[in-house]
C-alpha cells in the first residue's frame, strides 16, 4: 500500500477525520488569493493560464469539498471501508468541482492529487505526535513518482495529439471527448464521468483482458459503451493514454504512426478493422454483428436506477430523472436527444424502413401486449396481420436507436415506443384520417369496457390468474391509448380538438355507474382529468345530487397496503392536479372539501394532505397565489368543510409540521409551477389567517386551544383581538369547557417561565398577558377551581416555578412547592364545606388524576368512609380514584383490607373494584399469605388471570395458585422470576415446566416468548441427554410452538432426528396418501387440529441423525429405511424420495468446508432420483426467505458458490453435485431475470 493510502487507510480505522477536517480548514486558509492557487498547481505547462480567470470560483468549491459537513458524511458513510476508498472519493470530489470550469480530466486529476498532498502535509501542524512518521523522505519520494506518472501520460497525450492534429487525422482523447460530451448536452449536462458500468462481471472480465492486444465488447449502443469503457478505464487509474479513433482512413493512418503503449478505440463502422500492433485496442460490437472472438465480454444495459442516480448526480431533479429514465426506457441514444444542446439531424433507420401505417398504429397505441384484445386493435388500425406486424417492426427493436422496444419473452411479451416524446416529434396523425377515427372508436371501446380483473382484491386475482384468466384488453394498451390522446391534444394540436376530447371523456365516464365500474376507471382517472378536466369535474360535482358508488371508494378502504389497491386514491390524485390549473382549481378545491367535509377513516393518502397544499400560507403551490386568493380560498374552506377550521390552522406557517411535497401536476397541461412566497405576503397572508380563525373558532375550547399555541407568533394587535375574543366565547362555554382551557394557560405560563433562558422562551410582559387572561376566567360551580391540581403534573400548578437547571435540587423544589399548594388548597377546600363528590365527578372526566392519592395525604390522613364512597362512586369502571387512596393509605400503614371489607358487608363493592384490594393487601402482607388465598373462587380467578405484574416471592403458594386459577403467561412470567431469583433448583423448575401441559387457559403465549425460550434454555443445558426428561420437555415444546422458533425447539429436534416416528405422523397428518383423491368433510375441530399440525409442520427444518453439527451414516441410514416402512404403513410411500430430499438439504458442511456432509452424500449416492433432488433443491431455494432486490448480483454470486461445490464434488459423488448444478443453473437463470428485471425499470 503506498504511503498516501495508508495514512489515509490511518485517518479513517481510527475515526479520526477531524484532523483532516481541520487540515482542510488550514489549507483553504492558506490560499490568500489566485497566485497562492496558481503556485500549488502551475508547473512549466500553460495548462493553469486558461483556468486563472475562475481561480476564485474554483477555490471556493474546493473549500466546500473539504468543508466539516461533507468529510464528516463521507466518513460516515465510509467508516468500514478502505482509505482508498476514501481517497477515491475525495479525489472524485475535487476533479468534479474542477470539471464545472471545463478543465480536462487528466489536469484535473493532477491538480486534485497536488491539492489533497498539500492537506496531507497540513496533518503534522494539526497532529504531530500523530502524523510526522509519514512525512519523511518516502512520501517526497511517493509523491515525486505519482506526479511524475501523470506528467508522463499528459506529456504523451500532448505530443501525439500534435502529431495527429498535424495529419489532419480525426483522433480524440478522452479529455476532448468528455469536453465535447459537455458541450453537447444539457439539463442536466453530462460528461464521460456519468457513464458508470454496473455490471460487476463485465467490469472483473475487462480488467483481467485490458492489457491484451485485442478485446472484444459486446453492447446495445456503441456511443454508451465507448463512454461506459472510457470512464471504467478512468476509475481503476488506467495510466496509458485512451485515443478515439472517428474514421477509417484514419486509423490506416495510425497504423503507420507505428505508436505504442497506448489504448485505442475505433468508432466507425467498416467492413474489417486490423488491430493496431503493440497497444491495446478495444472494439465495441453491437447487435446482430459478429466478433468472432472466443473472448468476447458482454456489457450488459445498465440499470434504470443506475441510470437515474447518474442524472440526479448531474443536476437533475429526482422526479424529472425518473420520469426520462421511464419515457426513453434507459436508452442511451433517445436519452441523448431530449438533452442534446442543438439540432440533433440524424434520422433514425426506422423513419424510411418502415410503412406510414405500422408507424402510425405504433405511435398511436404507445404500447401493448400480445392479448387478445390488443392484437385486434393493432390489425384493426395497421391493416395487416397481427404476426407480419410484429415481424416489421421487430427488425427495429434493437440497435442504438430502436423503433420500438420489447420486454419479456415468448407469449409474455410487452411493446412500447422506444421514446414516446421523441417519435412523436418525428411523426403525426391528421385527426382528419381514416386512421385517427378508427383509433378514436377503439380509444372509446377499449377503455369503456371495465373487465373485471381490473376489480378484484388481491385473493381473487390469485384464484383467477390460477384459473388462467386474462384480460382481454391488457392495462398497457388503455395506458398507451390515453397518453395519444393526450400528446395529440394538448402537445401536438394544430386546431381546436377540445370540444372532441370533451365527448369523448363525457362519453367514457357516462358508462360508469357502478362502483366496481369507478374502480376501474379510476386506474385511469389521472388522464382523463388531463383529458378534460371540465367533463372530470362535472361528473365528480354529480355525484353529490346521484351518487353512482364513488363515494363507497372513501367509504370502504382497504387496510391492506401490501396487496390491495385503494381506489380513491387516484380519485384524489386526479383532482389534485387541477389545483395547479389557473381555470379548475376553485372547483377542484370545493370538491375537495366536500369530500373531506365527509370525515371518512383514511388508511393513507387523504384530502387534507391535499387541502394543506391549496391553501399552504408559506409557499405557493396550487394556482391560489395571492394574498386574496388564498384567504378566499380559506374562506371557501370554512363554509364547504366542517374540518376547513383545521385545515386552515395547520396551512399557518407556525404549525409544527412545515414538511410538505409538492402538487401532483399534469403531464402536457399548462399549469402553475412551484414558487416561494416574499415574506411579506406571508406575514400577511398568515395575520389574515388567523383572524379568520379567531372569528369561526365558534365557543370551542379546542379551537382556542391551538390559537394559544400560535399566540406568540403573532403582532400585538392580533393577539389583543385572540385575547378578547378568548374571553368573549369563554363566558358562554360550560365549566368544564372554561377549566379545560385554564388548565392549558397554566402549562403555558408554567413552560416560558421553567424554561425562560430557551431561545424561544417569551418575555415576561407577554406571560404576564396570559396570566391576566387566566384571572379572568371564572367558572359558576366552585369546585371546578382545585380541579388543576389533581388533573396535570408540576407544569399545570406552578406558575412561578424554579426554572430549569441541570441540579436536581431545582426539580424537587419544584415538586416540594407543588405540594404544599396542593396541602393548602385541599384545607382551603375543606374550610369552605365544598363537595368531594362533585369534584370526584369533575375529575373523573380526565384521562388521569391524583385525586384519590391527594386526598389520603392531606384530607385527614386516615380512612375517611365519607371520602371513599365520594370516590368510589364517581366513576363506574376502573375506579382508580378509590384504589388510589386506599393505594396511598395503605402504604402510609393503614389497614386498608380491613375497612373495605366491612364496607363491603354492608354495601356490595364490584369484583374488579375487590380484586384490586386484594393486589393491593398483597403488596402489603409481607411474609404473610395473602388474603386472596381466602377469596371466593370467581375473585381469585380473576386476580390471578391478570396478574402479571404482581411479582410475589411466595412463588410455591403463587404458582400452585396460578395454575388453578390463573393463565399460562402469568405462570410463565411467575416461574422465569423464580428462576432469575435461583428460588427453585433446576430439578424443581423443571416439575414446574413440565406442568405447563396441564393448565388449559393459553391466552396469548407470543407475549411470554422471551420468558419461555430463558427458561427452556436452561432445561436444556441440564436434560437434553436425559431421555426421558427431554422428551418431556419436547411435548412442552410442541405445545407451545407457536412462541418459539423452531431453533429453540431443542428437545423436539433431538427425538425427531433420533426417530423418524414423529415426522412420519406429521406427514400423515397433513399430506393425502397415495391414490387419494376424496374431499372429506372435517369439523371445526378437525380442521383446526390440522392447521395447527401444519403449521408446526412448517417449522419443521432439520437434517436426520443430526448431532451437535456432525452426522451419523449408520445411524443416518437406519433412520431413513424406518422411515420409508412408516410411510408405506401410511399409505405415502410415494412420499419417500421428496421428503428425504427436504430434510437432506439441512446437512450440516463437511470436514471438508463443502455441503452436504460425507455421511449425507454417500446416502444420496445410493438413494438420490429426480423426487429426492427435486426435494432437495426446492427445500433450498425456498430456505433463502424474503431478500432485497440487487440487479442480480446475490444471485449470481450464489451461483458461483453453487458451482464451486458442484465441481468439488462431481468426480467422487456425482449425483450430489448434480443438485448443486441444478441450484447454480436455478440461480444463474434468476441473476438473468433480476438484472433483466433492473434493465428494464420493473424496480
Amino acid at each position: 500500500m503506498y504511503m498516501v493510502e495508508k495514512l489515509i487507510d490511518d485517518i479513517v480505522k481510527t475515526n479520526s477525520t477531524n484532523y483532516l477536517t481541520e487540515a482542510g480548514k488550514r489549507f483553504v486558509s492558506n490560499i490568500k488569493n489566485k497566485n497562492d492557487i496558481k503556485k500549488l498547481l502551475a508547473d512549466n505547462r500553460d495548462f493553469f493560464i486558461k483556468y486563472e480567470s475562475s481561480a476564485d470560483r474554483m477555490m471556493d468549491d474546493i473549500a466546500t469539498v473539504l468543508s466539516d459537513k461533507n468529510l464528516e458524511e463521507l466518513a460516515g458513510k465510509l467508516c468500514e471501508d478502505s482509505g482508498y476508498s476514501f481517497k477515491a472519493i475525495l479525489i472524485k470530489g475535487l476533479t468534479d468541482c474542477m470539471s464545472e470550469y471545463e478543465i480536462p480530466h487528466e489536469v484535473a486529476c493532477l491538480y486534485a492529487n497536488r491539492i489533497l498532498g498539500a492537506v496531507l502535509h497540513e496533518l503534522p501542524q494539526v497532529a504531530p505526535d500523530k502524523y510526522d512518521r509519514y512525512f519523511q523522505s518516502e512520501w517526497r519520494i511517493e509523491q515525486q513518482q505519482a506526479e511524475e506518472q501523470i506528467n508522463q501520460k499528459l506529456e504523451k497525450i500532448s505530443s501525439q495529439m500534435a502529431v495527429y492534429t498535424a495529419k489532419q487525422m480525426a483522433i480524440y482523447s478522452t479529455d476532448a471527448l468528455d469536453l465535447q460530451l459537455k458541450r453537447q448536452t444539457v439539463n442536466p449536462k453530462i460528461g464521460i464521468d456519468f457513464f458508470d458500468i454496473d455490471d460487476d462481471e463485465f467490469i472483473n472480465k475487462f480488467n483481467k483482458l485490458k492489457n491484451d492486444e485485442k478485446v472484444c465488447v459486446r453492447a446495445r449502443c456503441r456511443e454508451e459503451a465507448v463512454y461506459c469503457i472510457i470512464n471504467e478505464l478512468w476509475k481503476s487509474g488506467e495510466k496509458r493514454p485512451i485515443f478515439v479513433v472517428k474514421s477509417r482512413e484514419d486509423w490506416d493512418k495510425l497504423m503507420a504512426v507505428k505508436e505504442s503503449g497506448n489504448i485505442y478505440i475505433p468508432w466507425f463502422y467498416a467492413d474489417e478493422i486490423v488491430s493496431i500492433e503493440n497497444n491495446t485496442n478495444i472494439f465495441v460490437f453491437t447487435d446482430e454483428v459478429p466478433s468472432f472472438s472466443d473472448n468476447e465480454i458482454e456489457l450488459r444495459p445498465r440499470t434504470y436506477e443506475t441510470i437515474r442516480r447518474a442524472l440526479t448526480r448531474a443536476g437533475m431533479g429526482v422526479n424529472e430523472a425518473n420520469e426520462l429514465v421511464s419515457e426513453t426506457h434507459g436508452l442511451y441514444i433517445p436519452m441523448k436527444r431530449r438533452i442534446f444542446n442543438g439540432a440533433f439531424l440524424k434520422k433514425p433507420e426506422w423513419i424510411d424502413g418502415l410503412s406510414v401505417k405500422v408507424k402510425a398504429t405504433c405511435l398511436l397505441a404507445g404500447q401493448w401486449t400480445d392479448a387478445d384484445g390488443d392484437k385486434a386493435v393493432i390489425e384493426e388500425l395497421s391493416g395487416c396481420e397481427y404476426e407480419e406486424f410484429i415481424e416489421q417492426i421487430t427488425k427495429y427493436a434493437g440497435g442504438e436507436e430502436p423503433f420500438v422496444y420489447i420486454i419479456g419473452k415468448g407469449s409474455e411479451k410487452q411493446y412500447y415506443l422506444a421514446s414516446v416524446q421523441n417519435t412523436w416529434e418525428y411523426l403525426d396523425v391528421q385527426t382528419d384520417s381514416d386512421i385517427w377515427g378508427k383509433f378514436t372508436r377503439a380509444s372509446i371501446d377499449v377503455l369503456n369496457e371495465s373487465e373485471t380483473l381490473f376489480t378484484y382484491t388481491y385473493a381473487e386475482r390469485f384464484a383467477a390468474r390460477y384459473r388462467g384468466e386474462k384480460l382481454f384488453w391488457s392495462a398497457n394498451i388503455r395506458r398507451g391509448m390515453l397518453n395519444t390522446l393526450l400528446i395529440k391534444v394538448l402537445h401536438k394540436d394544430h386546431g381546436d380538438s377540445q370540444v372532441v376530447l370533451d365527448d369523448m371523456v363525457s362519453e367514457i365516464l357516462g358508462y360508469v355507474k357502478t362502483e366496481q365500474q369507478w374502480k376501474y376507471i379510476s386506474r385511469y382517472f389521472r388522464e382523463l382529468c388531463e383529458l378534460s378536466p371540465s367533463m372530470v369535474l362535472d361528473r365528480l360535482e354529480n355525484e353529490w345530487e346521484k351518487s353512482t358508488g364513488l363515494l363507497q371508494l372513501f367509504d370502504r378502504q382497504s387496510d391492506n397496503f401490501l396487496f390491495e389497491r385503494n381506489a380513491y386514491i387516484d380519485i384524489l390524485s386526479g383532482v389534485e392536479t387541477m389545483l395547479v390549473q389557473k381555470q379548475y382549481a376553485a372547483r377542484a378545491l370545493e370538491w375537495l372539501l366536500r369530500i373531506d367535509d365527509k370525515s371518512y377513516k383514511y388508511t393513507s393518502n387523504t384530502p387534507e394532505s391535499i387541502i394543506h397544499k391549496a391553501i399552504c400560507s408559506w409557499i405557493n403551490l396550487s394556482a391560489f397565489r395571492t394574498v386574496d386568493e388564498k384567504v378566499n380560498a380559506a374562506k371557501i374552506a370554512l363554509k364547504y368543510d366542517r374540518n376547513g377550521w383545521e385545515r386552515i390552522y395547520k396551512a399557518l406557517p407556525q404549525y409544527d409540521s412545515n414538511i410538505i411535497g409538492n402538487i401532483i401536476c399534469p403531464h402536457y397541461r399548462e399549469h402553475v409551477t412551484t414558487e416561494w412566497m416574499a415574506k411579506q405576503d406571508i406575514v400577511e397572508t398568515a395575520i389574515q389567517y388567523v383572524q379568520l380563525l379567531i372569528k369561526e373558532a365558534h365557543f370551542k375550547p379546542e379551537r382556542w386551544e391551538k390559537l394559544l399555541n400560535i399566540a406568540d407568533d403573532v403582532p400585538d394587535n392580533i393577539r389583543e383581538k385572540l385575547i378578547n375574543g378568548m374571553l368573549y366565547e369563554i363566558s358562554q362555554m360550560t365549566d368544564e369547557e372554561k377549566i379545560h382551557l385554564k388548565n392549558f394557560i397554566r402549562k403555558i405560563i408554567y413552560k416560558n417561565r421553567y424554561f425562560n433562558t430557551a431561545e424561544w422562551a417569551q418575555p415576561e410582559e407577554i406571560v404576564e398577558q396570559y396570566e391576566k387572561l387566566l384571572d379572568g376566567i371564572h367558572t359558576d360551580t366552585p369546585e371546578y377551581e382545585y380541579e388543576y391540581l389533581f388533573v396535570q403534573e408540576n407544569d399545570g400548578v406552578l406558575l412561578n416555578p424554579v426554572e430549569t437547571c441541570d441540579n436536581n435540587a431545582r426539580h424537587d423544589d419544584n415538586e416540594k412547592q407543588v405540594q404544599a399548594i396542593i396541602a393548602d388548597e385541599v384545607t382551603h377546600f375543606k374550610k369552605h364545606n365544598l363537595s368531594v363528590a362533585k369534584l370526584a365527578a369533575i375529575c373523573s372526566k380526565e384521562k388521569w388524576t391524583t385525586l384519590g392519592r391527594s386526598l389520603a395525604r392531606y384530607w385527614s390522613g386516615v380512612f375517611d368512609e365519607e371520602v371513599f364512597y365520594d370516590l368510589y362512586n364517581a366513576q363506574s369502571l376502573n375506579r382508580t380514584m378509590a384504589i388510589d387512596y386506599c393505594r396511598e393509605l395503605a402504604y402510609s400503614g393503614e389497614n386498608v383490607y380491613l375497612y373495605i371489607m366491612e364496607i363491603h358487608k354492608k354495601k356490595k363493592l364490584d369484583d374488579e373494584f375487590l380484586v384490586g384490594i386484594y393486589r393491593l393487601e398483597a403488596e402489603c402482607s409481607g411474609e404473610d399469605i395473602p388474603q386472596i388465598d381466602k377469596a371466593p373462587e370467581h375473585i381469585k380467578k380473576m386476580f390471578w388471570q391478570q396478574a402479571d405484574y404482581y411479582m410475589t416471592s411466595k412463588y410455591i403458594w403463587a404458582l400452585g395458585e396460578c395454575k388453578k386459577y390463573g393463565n399460562v403467561d402469568v405462570y410463565i412470567k411467575l416461574l422465569y422470576r423464580a428462576m432469575s431469583d435461583k428460588y427453585f433448583g433446576t430439578e424443581q423448575i423443571y416439575d414446574y415446566v413440565v406442568s405447563l401441559k396441564d393448565i388449559d387457559d393459553i391466552r396469548n403465549v407470543s407475549d411470554v416468548s422471551y420468558y419461555l425460550k430463558e427458561i427452556l434454555k436452561q432445561m436444556h443445558k441440564k436434560y437434553i441427554d436425559d431421555a426421558v426428561k427431554s422428551y418431556e420437555l419436547a411435548t412442552v415444546e410442541i405445545r407451545f410452538f407457536g412462541a418459539l422458533k423452531w431453533r429453540d425447539m431443542k428437545c423436539f429436534q433431538k427425538i425427531v432426528k433420533a426417530d423418524p416416528g414423529n415426522y412420519a405422523e406429521l406427514i400423515a397428518i397433513t399430506r393425502r396418501k397415495d391414490n387419494d383423491n376424496s374431499e372429506k368433510m372435517l369439523t371445526e375441530e378437525e380442521s383446526t387440529y390440522i392447521n395447527v399440525m401444519c403449521r408446526l409442520y412448517g417449522e419443521i427444518k432439520f437434517c436426520p441423525a443430526e448431532r451437535n453439527g456432525k452426522v451419523i451414516e449408520s445411524e443416518l441410514r437406519s433412520w431413513i429405511e424406518e422411515f420409508m416402512i412408516l410411510l408405506e404403513k401410511n399409505d405415502q410411500k410415494s412420499l419417500f424420495s421428496y421428503y428425504i430430499g427436504k430434510m437432506l438439504s439441512y446437512s450440516p458442511a463437511g470436514k471438508d468446508g463443502y455441503y452436504p456432509c460425507e455421511a449425507v452424500r454417500n446416502v444420496l449416492e445410493d438413494y438420490a432420483d429426480d423426487a429426492l433432488i427435486s426435494g432437495y433443491v426446492t427445500e433450498k431455494y425456498n430456505s433463502r426467505g424474503i431478500y432485497s432486490p440487487s440487479d442480480g448480483r446475490t444471485e449470481k454470486s450464489l451461483a458461483a458458490r453453487y458451482k464451486e461445490n458442484a465441481d468439488y464434488l462431481s468426480t467422487i459423488y456425482p449425483k450430489t453435485a448434480k443438485i448443486y448444478y441444478r441450484l447454480c443453473d436455478r440461480y444463474k437463470y434468476e441473476a438473468k431475470w433480476e438484472r433483466e428485471r433492473a434493465e428494464n425499470g420493473v424496480y
